[in-house]
């Protein structure tokens, strides 16, 4: 797969103001979900279902996600950054259908 080989670090942040337990669960959530759609996405034999479940998971949590930490004044989250996973997991999702259609076609 082309592209990142992680997911990007939360920029960085003032010493005396951390980030909150929820926005660093929100970062878990996306890396994992990257890692692990990128691993899928680097085998060849990902049946076509499991692969739109994946982009449906992108969909319906990952894009909610990154919504709610672009959105949430007390994150003050770069918008760059957000902006830039959103496009991350966008190009994810077509990849991911780009590969199930090329596996049913076969």
């Amino acid at each position: 797969m082309d592209g990142l080989q992680h997911f990007p670090d939360f920029p960085n942040r003032q010493i005396n103001h951390p980030w909150s337990p929820n926005v660093i669960e929100a970062h878990r959530i996306l890396s994992d979900t990257y890692n692990h759609v990128t691993t899928i996405l680097q085998h060849e034999d990902a049946e076509p279902i499991r692969l739109l479940i994946h982009v449906e998971t992108i969909k319906r949590q990952i894009f909610p996600i990154l919504s709610a930490l672009e959105d949430e004044d007390e994150v003050q989250l770069d918008q760059d950054w957000v902006v830039c996973c959103a496009n991350i997991f966008l190009r994810i999702a077509l990849q991911l259908q780009r590969a199930a259609l090329a596996f049913e076609s076969m």
